[in-house]
């Protein structure tokens, strides 16, 4: 059973994600805060166990993970801004995961 407070719930990993976007003073923020729509809509719908506790991205490769999450869009491969933010994604894991 999974230790509670190692628990990284979804909605945390986004709020941190916008903050972040939000702050960095970026040209157009919009088409990163699409992307990261985007990609959890695609998260949501294909990869439901990391979904609901998302520390379990971590056992999946990053760029494994890119190639699979783009294999869901109707061109097959993730654009700039989604690729930002699945990298952003791991990087919250791996910096907010206690071992």
């Amino acid at each position: 059973m999974d230790n509670q407070q190692n628990k990284i719930l979804w909605i945390t990993i986004k709020s941190a994600l916008k903050k972040d976007i939000i702050s960095r003073k970026l040209k157009d923020p919009k088409i990163r805060l699409g992307a990261l729509e985007g990609v959890e809509e695609l998260f949501k719908a294909h990869f439901n166990d990391e979904y609901r506790d998302p520390k379990e991205l971590l056992k999946i490769d990053i760029d494994s993970f890119k190639l699979k999450l783009g294999h869901f869009k109707s061109n097959g491969k993730l654009n700039g801004a989604e690729i930002n933010i699945v990298n952003e994604i791991y990087q919250y894991l791996k910096l907010n995961i206690v071992p």
